[in-house]
């Protein structure tokens, strides 16, 4: 990554003005860098001008994306697990699950009271949009979604 230091500092400022954790918000900003690459046009400008922009770009789509779900997030963030009656799970279970598909099932499991009254399909939309605001992309939850589908049925 040759434009780390602008990557950081603009990472930095979002950190700065929203509050939102700065590794999130440099994650974000560090596949906006590297996707960015990919469009950069040589006769159109400087690549740091091109970065600086697609870089800012991404980071307001994550804000806003954030936003828009906030109370989601809310909900599952903030959840005191102590008050919960969460139901014994086997330990087997979460090491038979790739690692995304046990982070959904950790937020399942941990918001089981939320989740249970739910049709199949409200939670896998509930579960698009918390990890929408986490960063993930739509595939990746799919993906995460099919693998816990799977272990669950067998």
């Amino acid at each position: 990554m040759d434009h780390i230091n602008l990557i950081r500092k603009i990472a930095w400022s979002y950190h700065g003005t929203t509050g939102i954790d700065w590794e999130e918000l440099f994650s974000v900003a560090s596949l906006a860098y590297s996707e960015s690459l990919k469009t950069w046009d040589t006769t159109k400008g400087s690549v740091s001008t091109h970065l600086w922009y697609n870089v800012h770009s991404r980071l307001l789509d994550y804000l806003k994306a954030m936003k828009t779900d906030k109370k989601a997030m809310l909900e599952i963030e903030y959840i005191d697990e102590y008050d919960m009656n969460i139901p014994e799970i086997s330990s087997n279970f979460f090491e038979s699950l790739t690692k995304d598909a046990e982070e959904l099932a950790r937020i399942v499991v941990r918001c089981a009271n939320r989740f249970a009254p739910m049709t199949s399909d409200e939670a896998e939309s509930r579960l698009y949009s918390i990890m929408r605001n986490r960063g993930w992309s739509t595939n990746k939850t799919k993906i995460a979604i099919n693998d816990l589908k799977e272990v669950c049925n067998h």
